[in-house]
């Protein structure tokens, strides 16, 4: 009944506000990013890519408008398994629990479920995407697996940042080896780096030429995620690797160069707090949807609407009540 689904409706928002925080607020959703190697075979990605453009083709091309705020060129999973044979979805199924595993593990969730899953398509071609502006995703966690072959794989930050004075002595002061993250200190403070973030020292005191490695043949160039707060480190997985990260890591895709750069995008949230998110917005949509049902019923049974002139001799549409 109506009572009914109100009191679970309430009850699961009750427990949501005890057990969930806002996503930008959480400091889970905040998750440094990680790669991960060989999540997906190069045959499987290739797999993955071919269900897609079949699918794409079969309906007419991808969407453009799916996300409002920051559209990309995708297509749901959904939509590439409707119409796909080669058992695709067991592929994808087993990169997403590849992910979860890490995120959980990594980030301290205690649960994740995949909420949106697509894959995206950036192309240098003119009428194409080839890049995404800074922005956070959907939920707590996100990860991507990279689909197509790069030209170049790697970690790769400005020089500048490198070698300046300041990133030199953060390294000094701050990493032990494997537990303080120099690149989060103008967000934290030192104790949260030394007690809850880790750190890769080597991304703080190495070169350019230890992480990044050149590859040929390759299938784009350019591409990568971006990490503004990171000091806009590029992170440039290999074909079948996937980063991980909290959703409300601000990032964003690189521009590709050349060729054609597919990735395939995980949105994953802890399940009990996206379904009360999901009530909530559905319950707010019938308040104001009540709310606005009296100004209807009122224009349309106690108004109407006359053309009257003004003084200036223009015809306007005005209401007035109607008179028994």
């Amino acid at each position: 009944t109506i009572a009914q689904d109100w009191l679970w409706s309430m009850s699961l928002n009750a427990k949501a506000m005890i057990y969930c925080r806002t996503p930008a607020y959480d400091r889970r959703a905040q998750c440094q990013p990680n790669i991960i190697h060989n999540v997906l075979s190069i045959e499987e990605t290739e797999k993955i890519i071919l269900a897609t453009e079949k699918a794409a083709s079969l309906l007419g091309g991808y969407t453009r408008r799916r996300h409002v705020n920051y559209p990309t060129t995708d297509l749901p999973l959904a939509s590439i398994y409707e119409h796909d044979s080669s058992g695709v979805q067991g592929i994808v199924e087993g990169a997403t629990k590849r992910v979860i595993a890490d995120l959980i593990t990594r980030c301290e969730f205690e649960d994740l479920r995949l909420v949106d899953g697509f894959v995206i398509k950036y192309s240098a071609a003119n009428d194409a995407q080839s890049d995404l502006a800074i922005h956070a995703d959907v939920g707590r966690a996100s990860a991507t697996v990279t689909l197509t072959s790069s030209r170049q794989t790697g970690i790769f930050w400005p020089s500048k940042i490198r070698d300046s004075f300041y990133s030199q002595r953060l390294c000094k002061s701050h990493c032990r080896g494997d537990s303080c993250d120099a690149w989060m200190s103008q967000n934290y403070s030192r104790h949260e780096l030394e007690t809850v973030w880790g750190c890769d020292c080597t991304l703080c005191l190495g070169n350019e030429t230890d992480l990044i490695s050149i590859h040929t043949p390759y299938d784009f160039d350019g591409g990568g995620t971006v990490f503004p707060i990171l000091r806009n480190i590029t992170f440039l997985p290999q074909q079948g690797d996937a980063i991980t990260h909290g959703a409300q890591l601000f990032h964003g895709a690189r521009p590709v160069l050349n060729g054609t750069r597919y990735v395939l995008a995980f949105f994953n949230d802890i399940p009990v707090c996206h379904e009360a998110d999901q009530v909530l917005n559905t319950f707010l949509t019938s308040i104001i949807i009540i709310a606005l049902i009296p100004i209807f019923i009122y224009i349309g049974f106690f108004a109407n609407f006359d053309d009257v002139a003004d003084d200036d001799g223009k015809t306007r549409r005005k209401m007035k009540k109607k008179t028994q």
